[in-house]
């Protein structure tokens, strides 16, 4: 989202939160299920305001506008489980969450506003079983942001990337071992839904002062298996990591130039 983008969407946050003072919008403390939320409003009245002082000239314009707002962090669903939707599901604003509910760490939305932030749904092994976590990392942080879902407004674990050592690891497919500094921290198991992604992240904690590599069993167990030469990368010209998955089917030329 853009600065201009942003400037009209905190504009339109500030005047939704200000019509609550002359009744135009409902935000109050509700029940659900006996359970008390506090100051919140359905997303089907936001989008009737929407609609009646012209922000919107329709219901799904008004999704999306409400979905804008989510995304800027300006608001988000009062158990973090839902994006913005028509309907009576309760949203609140960041700045009306009551001190116990105030989130411990950064948000979802809050990181994904740095644009350049890489981001993904990801297997993560757990001590039986494997299960699908959100991983965020921000460049030059060297902090890998751990959610249950693409909505959570805090992380549920914080890892250091610096100095970390990360490989590729046979345990699953596309899948990345991270191994910290901190002994008294577990080795984290990632499985990513392609090479390329696997790649991708590779990188990106490079980038992030983590150290990688394999070892030279690993790596001459790699070679002695391999069917083909599309089951391994090669640094570019700009030194970025490249599948040579990516030139099956082309007549490819592989030239030693540490030989010339």
């Amino acid at each position: 989202m853009c600065e201009t983008d942003l400037e009209k969407i905190d504009h339109i946050s500030l005047k939704l939160r200000a019509a609550t003072n002359v009744g135009g919008l409902a935000v109050q403390d509700r029940y659900y299920h006996l359970r008390k939320l506090h100051a919140c409003y359905a997303g089907s009245e936001a989008i009737d305001w929407f609609i009646a002082n012209g922000y919107a000239s329709s219901r799904l314009e008004g999704v999306k506008l409400g979905q804008d707002l989510l995304d800027a962090d300006l608001v988000h669903h009062v158990v973090d489980e839902h994006n913005f939707e028509d309907k009576a599901l309760f949203y609140r604003f960041r700045q009306d969450d009551p001190p116990h509910q105030s989130p411990a760490g950064p948000s979802v939305a809050s990181l994904k506003a740095d644009c350049s932030a890489k981001t993904s749904h990801v297997q993560k092994r757990g001590r039986l079983i494997w299960q699908q976590v959100f991983i965020v990392l921000r460049p030059g942080d060297d902090t890998l942001y751990e959610f249950r879902t693409d909505l959570q407004s805090t992380p549920s674990k914080k890892y250091p990337v610096k100095d970390a050592t990360v490989k590729l690891d046979k345990s699953a497919n596309f899948c990345l071992l991270l191994s910290f500094a901190d002994i008294q921290r577990s080795d984290l198991r990632l499985a990513f839904s392609s090479d390329e992604e696997q790649l991708s992240w590779l990188k990106a904690f490079e980038k992030s002062g983590a150290v990688t590599g394999q070892t030279e069993e690993e790596v001459d167990d790699k070679v002695k298996n391999a069917e083909s030469i599309f089951e391994f990368s090669a640094k570019d010209i700009d030194g970025n990591l490249v599948s040579l998955e990516k030139y099956r089917g082309f007549v490819t030329l592989i030239v030693n130039v540490a030989s010339f």
